[in-house]
Formats: C-alpha cells, sequence, structure tokens
C-alpha cells in the first residue's frame, strides 16, 4: 500500500475545489466522490440544451432554501416540481404560443387533466363541471366521460360548430370550457373566438388544445383563449422518440373579477405561509399560476416541418368570415369534405367548420 504524502493531499484538494472556493482541510475521499470536478451553478457555453440529470439542487444556505421551498423566491427545488432542462423547453413553448409561462408534463393527457384539475382545485370543495367539444381525441374523450365521471366530475358534451349549445350548457358550477383548435381525427375547425365570448360573458376560462394546429399555424391567445395545452409528442416534438405534454398559460384570465369562484388563487394559503397565488404569481418572469431535451431540440424544427398553405396574419374581428385564418379552413375543410367522400364514417360524425355547412358521412 502507497502511503500519500501531504503534498499528494494537497494536490488533490487543489484539483477538486470549486474555483475560488476558500482554502482549508481537504475533502475527504467521500466527499470527493460525490462533488470532485463539477461546480454548481457554473454555466457551461454549449450550443445544445444541456440534460440537467439531477434530483436535487444546491442552496447557498438555509435562508435561500428556506425562501425557495415556501415559493417566495425562484429557483429550483426538486425535479418533480421543475428541472433547468424543462424550463427551457417551457420558456420556448411560451414563447410560441405568445403566453406568459408554461408547465411541462409527461404527456399530452397529463397536461389536459392537470389544467382542468387545476380549475377545479382553484374552485375549492363543491361541484365542478365542463364543457367540452364532442370531437375530441379518443383519450381525452375517455378522460373526460370515463376517468373524470368516477371522480364525481361532470362534464357536458357539445357540438364545437355551435357556439349557442355551449351557452345552454352552461352551469353554475361550470369550471371551464375544453375543446381542440382542430378536433383530432375528423379536423373539425370551430369558431374560437365565438366560443370564448360565451364562455368569458359567464366568466369561465377557455382552455384548448392546440396540438393539431401548433403556434406555427394557429396561436389560441390571439382569439379568446385563456389557457393552451400541447400533447408534444407529436408536431411539436416531431421525431416520434418521446412522449411529453405542456400547459401554457396566456395570464389573460382575470381569477381576481370573481374572486369567490376562484377561493384557492385569490385568498391566503396555509400551506404556503398565507400566499396569495393571484399576487405572487402575476405572469412575471413566466410565473404563473428526461423528455424535454429532445423537446427544445425539436421544438425548433416545428415550423420547417409545418408547412402553411399563406402567411399568417391575425383575424379580423369586423370581418372574420373574411380573414386569412377563414380562408385557410374553408378551403381545409372543402378539401377534406371532397376527398373524404367515400369514406364510411360513423353516422353521427361531421366534418366542418363554423363558416361553411358541416358534411355529414
Amino acid at each position: 500500500m502507497t502511503h500519500r504524502t501531504a503534498a499528494t493531499s494537497e494536490q488533490d484538494t487543489q484539483r477538486t475545489r470549486p474555483p475560488g472556493a476558500p482554502t482549508g482541510r481537504a475533502r475527504a475521499l467521500s466527499t470527493r466522490q460525490v462533488h470532485a470536478g463539477y461546480t454548481p451553478g457554473v454555466p457551461q457555453n454549449t450550443v445544445a440544451v444541456p440534460v440537467y440529470q439531477s434530483v436535487a439542487y444546491e442552496f447557498a444556505d438555509f435562508a435561500t432554501a428556506r425562501d425557495t421551498f415556501a415559493l417566495s423566491r425562484p429557483g429550483n427545488i426538486y425535479s418533480r416540481n421543475g428541472n433547468p432542462t424543462n424550463a427551457v423547453l417551457e420558456r420556448r413553448v411560451s414563447d410560441l404560443e405568445g403566453g406568459a409561462g408554461a408547465l411541462a408534463l409527461g404527456s399530452g393527457q397529463a397536461a389536459v387533466a392537470v389544467s382542468l384539475l387545476t380549475l377545479i382545485a382553484a374552485a375549492g370543495p363543491g361541484a365542478h363541471h365542463f364543457v367540452a367539444s364532442n370531437k375530441l381525441y379518443g383519450g381525452t374523450s375517455d378522460l373526460l366521460g370515463d376517468s373524470f365521471a368516477d371522480l364525481g366530475i361532470e362534464v357536458t358534451f357539445v357540438d364545437p360548430l355551435d357556439s349557442e349549445a355551449w351557452r345552454g350548457a352552461i352551469r353554475d358550477t361550470t369550471r371551464g370550457f375544453f375543446l381542440e383548435s382542430i378536433g383530432n381525427p375528423v379536423l373539425t375547425v370551430p369558431d374560437l373566438r365565438a366560443i370564448a365570448d360565451v364562455a368569458h360573458a359567464a366568466h369561465i376560462p377557455v382552455v384548448v388544445d392546440n396540438t393539431m394546429a401548433t403556434p406555427v399555424l394557429l396561436r389560441p391567445f390571439e382569439h379568446g383563449a385563456d389557457i393552451v395545452v400541447h400533447s408534444a409528442t407529436k408536431y411539436l416534438g416531431g421525431h416520434g422518440t418521446a412522449i411529453a405534454g405542456v400547459i401554457v398559460d396566456g395570464g389573460t384570465f382575470d381569477f381576481t373579477a370573481g374572486p369567490a369562484r376562484w377561493p384557492r388563487l385569490t385568498e391566503p394559503y396555509r400551506r404556503f405561509d398565507g400566499i396569495v397565488f393571484t399576487d405572487a404569481f402575476d405572469g412575471s418572469e413566466g410565473r404563473t399560476p428526461s423528455w424535454s431535451w429532445p423537446g427544445p431540440r425539436a421544438s425548433t424544427t416545428s415550423g420547417p416541418r409545418s408547412r402553411r398553405p399563406a402567411p399568417r396574419r391575425s383575424c379580423s374581428a369586423s370581418r372574420p368570415s373574411s380573414c386569412a385564418c377563414a380562408d385557410r379552413r374553408r378551403r381545409l375543410s372543402s378539401w377534406l369534405a371532397s376527398s373524404m367522400s367515400g369514406t364510411r364514417w360513423p353516422a353521427s360524425t361531421t366534418l366542418g367548420w363554423t363558416g361553411i355547412p358541416s358534411t355529414s358521412s
């Protein structure tokens, strides 16, 4: 066995000590096994988003840890709550959608479930109800029609092309409207603005699944949506290599306008030392009430991978039937109606948009 000299020990200390760290007693072998060669918080000049494969994070001192866990100080807490790699994906999708902040999750179904269950949690104990499109992705239909029913949550399904049907389904316990910007799989294109106006007149937030359109072709916040969700597994990811979901908060819905309907957001919350979420999480710096490495990488190419039929323009509020979005919807629906004229669909299936008559199969 070779005995280690004092000089050798000091050399090891110099190699393992973080830059700028004070000199002192050498770190023990067990400490060096965990910490040697790495200094937390030191940025690198990588072009690609790095994978932060860590569960926990280092805090400068006890006070920093205390304030971060109490949500009074921004920062990483635990990777179940958030991760620096995830945060890049969240900021990127939020930017593409024009939102105030975002949350990455493990799947598109998780994004749908968490967005709606958060509205229920915000409302507090009691009866809960949603109004949803009856032209939804099958997994979402199962979630709302079966899983939510098992939890005692009621959902009324309506025709996404009939804005008055949405109005007639509203109850005192309605917590939100849910629909897809382009229906999956029948490609129904609803009038988002008309439905959002109905919801907002009753002080109800609108949640839109923008998976099929992506923000390259349509940004639901520009048409009245309050929350946007994605199954990022599909067009945002594009490579078929990972499953993920994203929720984007537009920061447009004013929960304080009807505080009695949303007590968990507008009243002090004792679990976090009396924090009021609508005050503390006001949208600034993205603060709103292992997939995400390919996520940021793939989202950078979602534009080139989406072929736009025409330059994207904002819809004209005064002439919605003649705007660029309406023209694209009209051409898409007409093409689908003609190309699928011989397709056998269930009798209840409709294909169309609000500007032209629906084509029944």
